[in-house]
């Protein structure tokens, strides 16, 4: 095996030296490890985390080993860059007491709810598709019946994949662009898009996350979205619960369950009469 000099260019196409770059990595990689995968989960904040958030990554991460990064009360776009600038370092600094087969980072929103078994999913999934750069979990909006937040053509708002009509439910879908609710990513996407990934680019109304999605299409990175691996997204106020293409749900602890249509509303928001009996007190 050819030996990479410590100054030579990183073989990942990072542009970056390979010392500041892949060596600590590849060097871990030649240690014994455990055979256990580890996880960074990156989380930026308006300075309240909701409760079913903070349960789900309590309770629901199966036996991943995992450490949480978190940024509040910042811009958006500037809280995401810091925390990707930062999980770099961190990772480097090898912050798990054991040697890890692998260390995925997982995007995380401050309203997102994980079920049992996702994150250990997605994981797994990652492993069975070395070439895969991020994997984004199904989620939608805060509304009833909403669609994904999930494109195949970054600029068609109507390319997301449709369950039943060209995917089938479970089905891992090649995308360019997603929101950020709920991703779990390889560094090496990171270090080869480079510094400030989500600043917002002057000539695009969209978000950072959009942002972010346009370089790594510009790279040749892959994404892609898998349409079983659903992530909740949380109304902290009341507790409501929304998943694509469904009517509101509500949170009981660490789950979520339907109500019957007479706690709905035509358009399926929970009536305003029935939030408290079914929200957070």
């Amino acid at each position: 095996m050819t030996q990479i000099g410590r100054n030579a260019l990183c073989p990942c196409g990072s542009g970056h030296k390979y010392k500041q770059c892949c060596l600590a990595k590849d060097e871990a990689q030649r240690q014994p490890h455990t055979g256990e995968d580890a996880l960074l989960i990156l989380m930026p904040t308006r300075g309240s985390v909701s409760v079913e958030t903070l349960l789900s990554i309590e309770h629901n991460m199966g036996d991943i080993k995992h450490a949480v990064l978190r940024v509040a009360r910042k811009p958006v776009a500037e809280a995401r860059n810091m925390l990707a600038r930062r999980a770099l370092e961190v990772i480097k600094e090898k912050p798990f007491p054991f040697t890890p087969r692998e260390t995925f980072i997982l995007w995380l929103d401050d309203d997102c709810w994980l079920p049992p078994g996702l994150v250990p999913t997605m994981v797994n999934a990652m492993r069975d598709l070395p070439n895969l750069d991020a994997l984004f979990g199904w989620f939608c909006t805060r509304l009833p019946y909403a669609k994904p937040v999930a494109y195949r053509r970054l600029d068609d708002s109507e390319s997301f994949p449709k369950v039943g009509i060209d995917c089938k439910n479970g089905d891992v879908v090649a995308i360019e662009a997603a929101g950020f609710h709920c991703v779990l990513m390889r560094p090496r996407l990171l270090q080869r898009i480079g510094p400030d990934p989500f600043t917002p680019l002057a000539e695009y109304t969209e978000g950072e996350d959009f942002a972010f999605c346009r370089r790594a299409k510009t790279i040749g990175a892959t994404m892609a979205v898998g349409t079983a691996l659903t992530s909740v997204h949380v109304d902290p106020r009341d507790g409501s619960a929304y998943i694509v293409g469904m009517p509101a749900g509500v949170f009981d602890g660490n789950s979520v369950r339907s109500i019957g249509t007479e706690h709905l509303s035509a358009s399926g928001i929970i009536k305003s009469g029935e939030i408290r009996g079914y929200g957070l007190d």
